[in-house]
């Protein structure tokens, strides 16, 4: 109950009792020497009275049943245990920004082309800018709420936010991505259809054709990620989204030291993984679309791979640390590394041991070491067979 609506309903019970008190002085005239009723006029003051004072009392007591109801319904909203029926919000909207005010004023007006059957809310995350991102979402003709999280890094901005949505679903987007208009619609589908999906990521499209052909997936083919298994960086892009309230809360939320804007890219793919390993399905499904205007050149790409190998490196090391984890992660490293570039592997492990670090984790440090030295071993034994075979082959 919040603290005006408790303060009314306790100001009224209190002028309830205390005309109560009147009510029983005057109904007990005889013992009373302030107050005197006597005779007929006298009775029917007293009957009068006490039906004014059970009016009141009654009047209150709804009023204290209705807030309870009110709080209740919160509660429910809030996914922990209540009844999700109760909200008028099904999926809540979350984009979070850091001085990008231009990005997300396009954004913000092509949200308004949204249609849904389904109540929903926008939320908007200022991710401490500096450029006016507050006035930008204060001007925008769009309905939405703005949030400030003074925290810098987009996990810690994610995390924030969802705990301020009130929808049954949660949507994680960006500010430069573009929503079909049945975006919500096909959310609130997809999670019928697939009840036991902790996870939905959707389709990405390229919005202009002339920037660099990454950060989307285009793919039209649904796919699964069972519950307890390995979940490969970026089979499901943190640019579109989404989870029920209710599993991020089993989960824990987002890690606030990931994200960009932090030393380890990796927020999405980390609470992917987790709500996996909680038990829950994730799943890659085409319909829910947004269309991403990235604006990187084929330039740019190079330095956002290295990004996205520290990023790798962190999340793997996270989940190599745990002992649950450790061999389905451990595995997947060997098997990821065998193949690839030096540089990469270099980078992921500086990365991991970077994160375990500022983590404070002894053991699991052990724990990455040893599988960094697995894939040491396959990569050496992989390039001495070929150096081998080159030596051996006839000219």
């Amino acid at each position: 109950m919040s603290s005006g609506a408790r303060v009314v309903v306790e100001n009224r019970l209190s002028m309830a009792a205390n005309f109560t008190g009147c009510v029983r002085a005057t109904t007990f005239a005889d013992q009373s020497p302030t107050i005197a009723c006597s005779g007929a006029i006298g009775k029917r003051f007293a009957l009068l009275s006490t039906g004014v004072a059970l009016c009141v009392i009654f009047r209150s007591a709804r009023i204290q049943i209705l807030i309870r109801v009110k709080d209740q319904t919160e509660i429910g909203r809030a996914g922990t245990g209540g009844n999700y029926a109760l909200s008028d919000i099904i999926v809540s909207v979350i984009i979070c920004t850091r001085n990008r005010a231009r990005q997300l004023d396009e954004a913000l007006r092509l949200w308004r082309s949204v249609k849904s059957d389904h109540s929903w809310e926008l939320i908007i995350l200022d991710n401490a800018s500096t450029d006016g991102t507050k006035e930008v979402v204060e001007k925008s003709a769009t309905d939405c709420r703005y949030l400030f999280c003074d925290r810098i890094g987009l996990g810690a901005g994610r995390d924030f936010a969802w705990r301020e949505a009130k929808g049954k679903y949660v949507l994680f987007t960006d500010d430069d991505c573009y929503p079909l208009p049945n975006l919500i619609d096909s959310i609130v589908v997809a999670f019928e259809e697939f009840p036991s999906a902790g996870c939905i990521g959707g389709r990405i499209l390229r919005h202009n054709p002339a920037h660099a052909f990454i950060t989307t997936k285009e793919s039209l083919e649904p796919e699964t990620f069972q519950s307890n298994t390995f979940v490969p960086a970026g089979a499901i892009h943190g640019a579109n989204f989404s989870f029920p309230k209710k599993v991020l809360e089993q989960v824990g939320g987002l890690d606030p030291s990931l994200g960009a804007g932090t030393p380890f890219p990796c927020e999405d793919v980390d609470v992917i993984a987790r709500t996996v390993w909680a038990g829950f399905e994730a799943r890659y499904d085409p319909r829910p679309t947004v269309r991403h205007d990235h604006g990187r050149t084929q330039a740019d790409v190079p330095k956002l791979m290295r990004s996205y190998d520290d990023g790798r490196g962190a999340y793997y090391a996270k989940f190599i640390a745990r002992a649950q984890t450790f061999d389905a992660y451990a595995r997947a490293w060997v098997v990821h590394r065998s193949d690839g570039p030096l540089s990469v592997f270099i980078r992921e492990a500086k990365s991991g041991f970077k994160y375990l670090k500022a983590q404070g984790t002894f053991l699991g440090g052990a724990r990455f070491s040893l599988a960094a030295l697995l894939v040491a071993a396959r990569l050496f034994y992989r390039k001495i067979s070929k150096v081998l075979r080159n030596a051996s082959a006839p000219r």
